[in-house]
């Protein structure tokens, strides 16, 4: 498969991978749409050169459900998904009172640990996948993220 990956400072490279395949309790997602956030352009233009290893980053996307790991139960091949790029511990106690954004273990798809939407597969935690109507595009779909950080912002205002 194909993925744009990120070297760092004005340096992103299209390179042939090997294609992933899903995990127990994850799935295999083709990526139809992925936005660019500003922080995929804050590394981009970033002065100095990274000190880690390439990224392949995106972490606004939708696409398609292709494989499925063991213990899925909830999701098919075929499947059309939105994806949450948060991936937190899930048994810290911010996750258990349900503030995950607080986690001290975060993690993001589109990141250095985890292959992002800048590729044309990816392996995405059961968690992590939402359905799409039919009637919502892929790149209305990528977009689910940066709404809900819309409408978290707006329902914190004092209005």
């Amino acid at each position: 498969m194909k993925s744009a990956r990120f070297y760092g400072q004005k340096d992103i490279r299209v390179e042939e991978l090997p294609d992933p395949t899903p995990e127990q309790g994850e799935v295999v997602v083709r990526v139809k749409a992925t936005g660019i956030c500003g922080s995929d352009l804050h590394g981009y233009r970033a002065k100095v050169k990274r000190e880690h290893p390439p990224i392949t980053g995106g972490h606004e996307m939708a696409g398609e459900v292709t494989a499925i790991g063991t213990e899925v139960t909830a999701y098919r091949v075929g499947d059309r998904v939105a994806i949450e790029p948060l991936m937190p511990c899930r048994k810290c106690a911010h996750c258990l009172q349900g503030q995950y954004q607080r986690c001290r273990q975060l993690k993001h798809i589109g990141g250095p640990d985890r292959a992002g939407g800048f590729a044309e597969l990816i392996n995405v935690p059961e968690h992590n996948i939402h359905l799409l109507p039919d009637c919502v595009s892929y790149e209305c779909g990528a977009m689910a993220e940066v709404y809900a950080v819309a409408v978290h912002a707006l329902n914190r205002l004092p209005l």
